[in-house]
């Protein structure tokens, strides 16, 4: 027991020994707390105590300062006096001045309005000035152009008359005004006359030529488009009747049977006429191509293609999505008939038929393997040089609509 009670009794000494040791470790930073509050103390005691001794140096400044500025106000007041009494003089002068000016302002207002008058009156003397000038200067350039005087004749001449009365100046006048009237009766007389003949009759001559060259070149025009319609008639007969027998055949061909023509709609004009396109798959009717089902109506585009390729043959094709409303009976014809035009034109065929890619060379795509980017990628299957397969005899298989 005593024991125990040892060993409670070293705990709570340990317990007590590390309290104290937390106080006193608590207490040193308290007095660390304290040292620097010390020395900050000290710090801004040090800092108040400059500020004392540079206030109390702007202290005496100002104190300096007042004593001067107390030994400049009576000089200052003296100044302000004189100040003061020169105002109330200027100010008595200036009212004056001000009545002197009302009693004066009504005279030279009067006096302007009589300047601005006379200003506007010189002006307006000064422009009919401008315009007489103006006149003599005309009236005497007219003289010397037409009459060959010169102005030192008329000033001459002017000098040697003697002065007209009003009543002479008034016949004068009137004279003037029936001469001007005989001129304007007669019109102007045009000197360049006979040059202006001789120009407008090199212009007529000219014109006439050109008509004629005009008319000829319009003949010749009409004899040259008469010469291409007769030969682009000929021309479209043979190529028509050529396309019609490929038309047919490939029609046969591609329908596994049936028969097809391409009607003119005016034997008359052809170049104008349409083009009616008659349609009889195996089993059906002849019936135009508008009345057919969407399906023999591409498969019959497909060889109206075909006979167009055949007869004027195009070093490239493209095709797009041709084969979309085709069955595989279809599609199987469609491809045979196209490996025979290898040889002649390329085909570039968009599809999603998978007959008809077995068939390709090459094969290109676009894919996307990380979301927004596009890629193209392509496959060779065969080479490219191939030959064509020998026509095969039709398949039994009828043509789906």
């Amino acid at each position: 027991q005593r024991r125990q009670q040892h060993l409670v009794s070293r705990a709570q000494c340990d317990a007590s020994r590390t309290a104290l040791a937390d106080r006193r470790h608590e207490l040193d930073g308290r007095i660390a707390e304290a040292q620097a509050q010390e020395q900050d103390a000290a710090a801004q005691r040090r800092q108040k105590q400059a500020q004392r001794e540079e206030l109390a140096r702007k202290i005496a400044e100002l104190t300096a300062q007042l004593d001067e500025h107390r030994v400049q106000i009576p000089a200052l007041t003296e100044t302000q006096t004189a100040a003061q009494a020169e105002a109330d003089r200027v100010g008595t002068e200036l009212r004056e001045a001000e009545a002197q000016r009302g009693q004066v302002m009504p005279g030279l207002l009067a006096v302007e309005q009589e300047l601005m008058r006379l200003g506007q009156s010189l002006k307006e003397q000064e422009e009919q000035l401008t315009e007489r000038t103006f006149r003599r200067t005309r009236i005497l350039e007219r003289l010397r152009e037409i009459y060959r005087i010169e102005e030192s004749e008329v000033l001459a001449e002017q000098a040697s008359l003697p002065p007209v009365s009003e009543e002479e100046r008034g016949q004068l006048a009137a004279q003037i005004e029936r001469l001007k009237v005989k001129l304007e009766s007669i019109g102007p007389v045009s000197l360049g006359s006979v040059e202006e003949y001789d120009e407008l009759s090199k212009r007529l001559e000219f014109l006439q030529t050109q008509q004629a060259d005009l008319a000829k070149a319009r003949e010749d025009l009409r004899q040259t488009i008469q010469q291409i319609n007769r030969t682009a008639r000929a021309q479209f007969r043979e190529t028509f009747a050529k396309i019609q027998q490929e038309f047919q055949h490939y029609f046969t061909r591609l329908f596994n049977g049936g028969q097809a023509d391409l009607i003119l709609m005016d034997e008359e004009d052809v170049l104008e006429s349409g083009i009616d396109i008659v349609a009889r798959p195996p089993g059906k009717r002849p019936q135009s191509i508008s009345l057919l089902s969407g399906g023999e109506r591409a498969l019959t585009a497909t060889a109206l293609l075909f006979a167009l390729f055949k007869v004027r043959p195009s070093p490239f094709c493209i095709l797009d999505e041709i084969d979309a409303p085709l069955d595989e009976a279809n599609v199987d014809r469609f491809t045979r008939v196209l490996e025979e035009f290898l040889n002649l034109s390329q085909f570039i065929l968009i599809t999603h038929n998978k007959k008809t890619i077995t068939k390709a060379d090459c094969m290109y795509g676009v894919t996307m393997e990380q979301a927004g980017m596009s890629k193209i990628v392509s496959v060779k299957l065969t080479s490219s040089t191939r030959t064509p397969p020998a026509p095969q005899q039709p398949s039994a298989i009828p043509a789906a609509a």
